[in-house]
């Protein structure tokens, strides 16, 4: 996912969070639920959703040219 946001015309800045460095699989479970994939996308403070729901997101806002 960070290739591609590096490629996408008008995405300057993302934040990467790592498992095992920058949280736990227990806090990720809390805070998305136990059926809840890697890896988990926001745009800005709203929350997206896993990878299949945030290219479906991001190809209905036209962010791939």
């Amino acid at each position: 996912m960070a290739q591609l946001l590096k490629k996408i015309e008008g995405v300057e800045d993302f934040h990467r969070y790592e498992l095992g460095k920058d949280f736990e699989d227990y806090q990720f479970r809390n805070e998305f639920g136990n059926e809840a994939t890697y890896p988990q996308c926001a745009i800005g403070m709203t929350h997206i959703g896993d990878m299949k729901t945030t290219l479906r997101y991001m190809s209905d806002k036209g962010m791939f040219v």
